[in-house]
């Protein structure tokens, strides 16, 4: 031990560290020497098997010509899915201009508009929707659609979701 500290005085260590260092090496001497004694013993009770009579098993029964016609197929239909997933994204823009495009006449007036009303606009919930009602109890009537951002729960984000929804007669 007194050998271990001075060099460990000399390299710097403390003598926590010196300690779990000597643990390190003598795990790593021991792992070493069962390792050499596992590999010098001929012992029959350690299995290698040879997984080629099961692998070619597998692939001749993988190349079956019947096989192939669903291989094709599932190909196809792989290649066919994905004109389906750009069809729904076209279809996901087409949805979102709709919704720009809200006509005048349906969009919520909201000097008149209920909780339900306002809760049923993106991004708003019951919580919110009762804030508007309160504010405009408190101001009586919205001039613009831009007084919503008095509202508490109200930023431009969310303002910029609902503004083609609602209007202020």
């Amino acid at each position: 031990m007194k050998i271990l500290n001075k060099i460990s005085n000399k390299i710097g260590f403390t003598e926590t560290e010196s300690r779990i260092i000597l643990f390190l090496l003598s795990t790593l001497f021991v792992g070493i020497i069962i390792n050499i004694i596992k590999s010098k013993s001929d012992n029959p009770d350690l299995l290698e098997f040879d997984y080629s009579k099961e692998d070619s098993t597998f692939y001749n029964a993988s190349i079956n010509p019947a096989d192939e016609d669903s291989l094709q197929k599932n190909t196809q239909k792989r290649v066919e899915s994905k004109p389906e997933l750009s069809d729904f994204r076209i279809a996901k823009k087409e949805k979102n201009k709709a919704s720009e495009s809200f006509p005048a006449a349906n969009k919520l007036d909201i000097n008149k508009a209920g909780l339900n009303d306002f809760a049923e606009l993106p991004g708003i919930g019951i919580k919110t929707a009762q804030n508007i009602i309160d504010y405009r109890n408190r101001i009586g009537k919205f001039n613009s659609i831009d007084d919503l951002l008095d509202v508490k729960g109200i930023g431009k984000a969310k303002l910029e979701k609902i503004k083609n929804f609602i209007s202020v007669k």
